[in-house]
């Protein structure tokens, strides 16, 4: 089982319970003191970023399937987009997904009244081979049982991320105690059955500091020795990117690295090239450089480069990536300074050097599902997913207006 964490401090449920039942006056000052804790936990937690990293090794990563690059691609439009998530919860946001030992996919989200409200829950569906719709439309877990599990006030879940071996799959997700998302821990939990039913979560230990302000936005990647990557951002006062390695046996964090020259930048996506090297494509958070960042690696991980513009705009948003084989990257990303009514798919030949935009999938002219600004005052199509399937088709995942996750086929070229 993945990821074990200490529970001997935390008391019983039902004592928890029987505090959390009484009547109690939440005056400003104990508000303000709260606030006052996690600041001070920020300052400690950028002190000891800035002194405490633990070596990733000399591990080697999972080589890549070696594919031939496409010669190009037949971009999809909008109105062929599949709804995934279907109409349980009026908001949703943050999809990441698997491929199926079948050729299918799986999917993760988090859904309810909207972002943030305790009724948010993990979601799941599934599209089969070939499918032409997703069904199965589940919670696989929600915030009430993470709380009795983790034996811990949980406020609010958030950001899925899934990492598949057949047919076991382990489910990362953010969850808040208290305060904004800046005071998130990373949970997980396995499944054994392709991803449908979870286990107990635990709580993965990331940082010394009160153990809080880490996500997980990306797919992990997978090192020869079983264990496995997982891209992690930091955003309690310094905000920052790093990646973590995993033992799945223990749950213990053996190596913990930070992007060098990387506080402006987050939600970092890897994408390994070959046994020395890898990009990692960032959302930059200053509104002075609005650009996608990269940060590279030609000794197998030891070290980063810093962060640097590749020359695309990006409204500080998520970006997503996949490889194509070779030197080739997919990505996808708004491509906006400013909004995230643009989703594109961009392409690069030579490793992230240069890039090419291939155009957009979704733009800001409504649609007619989209057309009552009422309802949808502003256009956003956010938060991408890129996964292959078992049998080469590559598939692009996103959040349509935090209203439904849908989903487009990205049919390639010969």
């Amino acid at each position: 089982m993945i990821l074990l964490a200490n529970r001997s401090a935390r008391g019983s449920v039902g004592a928890r319970r029987a505090t959390m039942d009484e009547p109690t006056k939440r005056t400003t000052t104990t508000t303000q003191l709260a606030c006052i804790g996690l600041l001070a936990m920020g300052v400690l937690g950028a002190a000891w970023r800035a002194g405490k990293e633990v070596a990733i090794g000399d591990v080697a990563w999972e080589l890549p399937v070696t594919l031939a690059p496409p010669s190009g691609f037949d971009l999809p439009t909008a109105i062929e987009a599949l709804p995934v998530s279907g109409d349980q919860v009026p908001s949703v946001h943050a999809v990441s997904a698997i491929a199926t030992p079948d050729g299918g996919l799986r999917a993760y989200w988090f859904g309810g009244s909207r972002e943030g409200a305790s009724d948010v829950g993990i979601w799941t569906a599934a599209l089969p081979p070939n499918g032409t719709s997703w069904s199965g439309q589940q919670v696989a877990i929600d915030r009430p049982t993470t709380e009795d599990e983790l034996n811990r006030h949980i406020r609010k879940l958030g950001n899925p991320v899934a990492f598949a071996r057949g047919n076991v799959v382990d489910l990362f997700y953010v969850s808040v105690s208290a305060g904004g998302w800046s005071g998130s821990a990373i949970n997980a939990a396995r499944s054994e059955d392709g991803g449908i039913h979870f286990g107990t979560p635990e709580r993965l230990v990331t940082s010394p500091v009160a153990n809080i302000s880490t996500l997980v936005k990306a797919p992990p990647i997978a090192y020869q020795d079983g264990s496995i990557g997982l891209p992690v951002y930091h955003e309690m006062v310094a905000k920052f990117p790093q990646l973590i390695r995993i033992q799945p046996d223990t749950g213990e964090v053996v190596g913990r690295q930070t992007f060098a020259g990387g506080p402006e930048t987050i939600q970092p996506w890897i994408v390994v090239l070959d046994a020395t090297r890898a990009v990692a494509l960032l959302r930059r958070i200053e509104p002075d450089e609005p650009s996608v960042h990269i940060s590279r690696t030609d000794d197998g991980g030891k070290t980063w480069s810093a962060p640097s513009p590749i020359g695309l705009p990006n409204p500080n948003a998520s970006v997503a990536a996949l490889h194509l084989g070779g030197n080739s990257i997919l990505m996808a990303y708004n491509h906006s300074e400013e909004k995230r009514n643009d989703l594109s798919l961009a392409r690069s030949d030579d490793g992230g050097l240069s890039w090419n935009r291939l155009g957009a999938v979704e733009t800001n002219k409504r649609h007619p599902d989209e057309s009552d600004k009422v309802d949808f005052p502003k256009l956003e199509y956010s938060y991408p997913w890129l996964v292959p399937d078992q049998r080469g088709g590559i598939h692009l995942l996103y959040t349509w207006n935090r209203k439904q996750i849908r989903h487009l086929r990205i049919p390639a070229q010969p």
